[in-house]
């Protein structure tokens, strides 16, 4: 392990007490892989939402982006909490577009422009090397294999989101249930509503209020979309 590397984890590991072992350890012959990202920005945890707009584009490209997914690889997050939803201030006339059941959307960031990070968690039907008649398999984690997820404190949001996708699932994590992507969708309306601060009237915290009750009801994230909070939010290459 190069020594410059080595000591920049000493350095942090005193000041903020590292929760991995020190590399330093680890053999000659051992493997490594380096992963190299673009700025996605803040996580909702911590970034700036200023403004109603940006908080309604948030939940819009989330939604989005889930019930593309969903389409392509009949694909569940299952741990999309609010350190998973990275924010990058943009232009706010900015646009986006996605495909969904070969319709564009296009759609406004309002200045904010939003990425979805971290799948270990997650579920998607994937081809195998010997896969036959174009059959695809699930590929997923099994939660249960990790009970303290499911043992958060009665009336918090996420943990409550782990024990309403275990009973969606019915134990068997491998199956598909694209509800547990409209959980989390339920999940990120609570933390917009009870965790950050941003201009808002009573209307629109009424409004925002409604879309985290219904969300939750909703089968899929390409359910949600089509929730009357994101009305006029986007266009169709219809015109719609």
């Amino acid at each position: 392990y190069a020594p410059e590397l080595l000591e920049q984890w000493r350095a942090y590991d005193a000041r903020e007490t590292s929760e991995n072992e020190n590399p330093g350890a680890f053999p000659a012959d051992q493997l490594y892989a380096v992963f190299a990202f673009a700025d996605g920005g803040a996580d909702l945890e911590h970034a700036d939402v200023g403004t109603y707009a940006e908080a309604k584009s948030v939940l819009l490209q989330v939604t989005v982006a889930l019930a593309v997914a969903e389409e392509a690889c009949r694909f569940e997050h299952r741990d999309l909490h609010w350190g998973n939803v990275l924010l990058r201030k943009c232009a706010a006339g900015e646009e986006r577009v996605a495909t969904l059941n070969g319709v564009d959307l296009t759609f406004p960031t309002n200045g904010v422009d939003v990425s979805v990070i971290d799948f270990t968690l997650s579920r998607l039907d994937m081809s195998s090397a010997d896969a036959k008649d174009g059959e695809e398999k699930p590929v997923f984690c099994d939660l249960d294999a990790d009970p303290e997820l499911f043992k958060g404190p009665e009336g918090h949001c996420q943990s409550e989101t782990y024990r309403r996708m275990a009973a969606a699932t019915g134990g068997d994590w491998s199956r598909h249930a694209p509800e547990t992507n409209a959980l989390w969708l339920h999940y990120l309306a609570d933390c917009l509503l009870e965790d950050k601060r941003f201009a808002r009237t009573a209307e629109q915290t009424a409004e925002l209020k409604a879309f985290r009750k219904r969300a939750a009801r909703y089968g899929s994230a390409s359910e949600v979309l089509w929730d009357g909070i994101f009305v006029g939010e986007f266009k169709t290459n219809y015109g719609v």
